[in-house]
């Protein structure tokens, strides 16, 4: 659990929200920016990124627009996040930079087609 976060420490700019619970932001282009949450329990790292508020967008909206991508969604709060989930056993490298790329683009991509702007 401490080497996935102390991985993410050393080679990304975060900001420390809880002993688990790290935020960071991945530029996506010149114009847009993706705040990513990555968290760690006992068994899993948590990469989860927000695309849109419950205010804004429906269940059914959300649900149909997320339904072309490789990663789940979760309403947290007043806002919808797209969710990914790796074990922590075997978790290497590659597969925390996978995460972050993986539900910062696709959260990204929901967030143009249902907000239309930047959520957070």
């Amino acid at each position: 659990m401490d080497q996935a976060l102390q991985f993410v420490k050393r080679n990304f700019e975060s900001k420390e929200l809880t002993d688990t619970l790290l935020r960071l932001t991945f530029s996506i282009d010149a114009e847009r920016s993706q705040v990513v949450f990555f968290e760690v329990n006992n068994d899993f790292a948590v990469f989860s990124s927000p695309f849109a508020e419950a205010e804004d967008v429906t269940p059914k909206q959300a649900l149909t627009a997320a339904g072309e991508y490789l990663a789940g969604i979760q309403l947290v709060g007043d806002f919808y996040y797209v969710k990914h989930m790796a074990p922590l056993a075997n978790l290497d490298e590659s597969e925390i930079e996978d995460g972050f790329d993986l539900v910062a683009n696709i959260a990204d991509r929901l967030e143009q087609e249902l907000v239309g702007s930047d959520v957070v």
